[in-house]
């Protein structure tokens, strides 16, 4: 693989670390908004969901079940996220090290 090669590769790397961000940046929002609801589900006697654009009184249990799965879903796209984060991240460190070794040699 020639320096060029490496280059767009590390570009790549670069751009797809840029996405997993954006992704996880999402998926925290998410999150956080069904931490929020949950609270609000434990302090509240009745419990409503907004399906389309009405809401729907609907079971507390249910409902907070529904909440926590959810919430759990996310959590374990996040960690999956932050896992293929860790091993681009390695990737881009061995290339650039790669980069920087032929550098020398050229110099």
């Amino acid at each position: 693989m020639n320096q060029n090669e490496q280059l767009e590769e590390m570009r790549q790397l670069e751009a797809t670390l840029q996405n997993l961000l954006v992704k996880k940046q999402n998926l925290q929002s998410q999150l956080k908004e069904i931490n929020d609801a949950i609270k609000s589900l434990d302090s509240s006697k009745e419990a409503y969901k907004i399906i389309g654009n009405i809401m729907v009184k609907k079971d507390k249990k249910s409902l907070t079940e529904e909440s926590r799965s959810k919430k759990e879903s996310i959590e374990l796209k996040i960690k999956n996220i932050e896992k293929h984060q860790e091993s681009l991240n390695s990737r881009m460190k061995k290339l650039q090290e790669k980069i920087i070794k032929n550098i020398k040699k050229t110099q």
